[in-house]
């Protein structure tokens, strides 16, 4: 596998997403080595390692303070990246998705975004990089919470496994929330209901988080 290009990227730090993009590039570059057997002459080649896995966007959205993916990038904390829906690629003949644990190595500011900046980044493997099969139809929903009292900076994001793309998805509370992700909600319990587009019968599963807000 040399390369795969998808949609949704998101970025999380101690658990929250603070990122997202809506394009990725994923690289897997396997650059083998080789020893030979003095008496047989025999050649055997094997794989470098996983820290050749390679990824990047463009149109970076942050949520929140930019510096923190900035001192990241400096002190070489590693941040979990998702590469969502659309990520699949073919590795073996098997669809798949990828998740893991990268290093920011770079963060340029891109094109204003609806007047905020957008950015384009850059990322290397640190460590736990998994390809993830097709199975059966899950998802799981992370979130970030509400930055003051009767707030609308709630955010959700839901991460299908499995099924058979594309999905479709259906969030509660809320009116046409059909989105992999919703911003600008307010506190609160939040359900998304995701779709897969097997035939004839889709699968249909549900996940559930709760948005808070600090006391007044």
């Amino acid at each position: 596998m040399n390369e795969i290009n998808g949609s949704d990227l998101f970025v999380f730090m101690d658990g929250t997403p603070i990122a997202h993009a809506t394009n990725h590039s994923l690289s897997h570059k396997m650059a083998p080595r080789g020893t030979s057997n003095k008496d047989s002459g025999d050649f055997e080649t094997r794989g470098k390692g996983r820290k050749d896995v390679t990824a990047s966007c463009e149109g970076l959205i942050v949520y929140g303070d930019i510096q923190l993916l900035r001192i990241a990038m400096a002190n070489r904390d590693a941040v979990q990246l998702d590469f969502g829906e659309q990520a699949g690629g073919v590795l073996d003949e098997t669809k798949i998705y990828a998740t893991g644990w990268f290093f920011l190595t770079g963060l340029d500011e891109g094109a204003p975004d609806a007047g905020n900046a957008t950015y384009n980044a850059s990322f290397e493997h640190a460590h736990g990089f998994e390809y993830v099969n097709e199975g059966e139809l899950s998802v799981r929903v992370a979130h970030s919470n509400c930055t003051t009292h009767e707030g609308t900076q709630g955010f959700a994001a839901a991460f299908p496994i499995g099924g058979t793309p594309p999905y479709f998805y259906e969030w509660t509370p809320g009116e046409a929330l059909d989105d992999q992700w919703i911003s600008g909600q307010v506190a609160g319990t939040y359900t998304v209901e995701v779709t897969d587009s097997a035939t004839p019968t889709a699968a249909v599963v549900e996940s559930s988080c709760v948005i808070t807000e600090p006391a007044a």
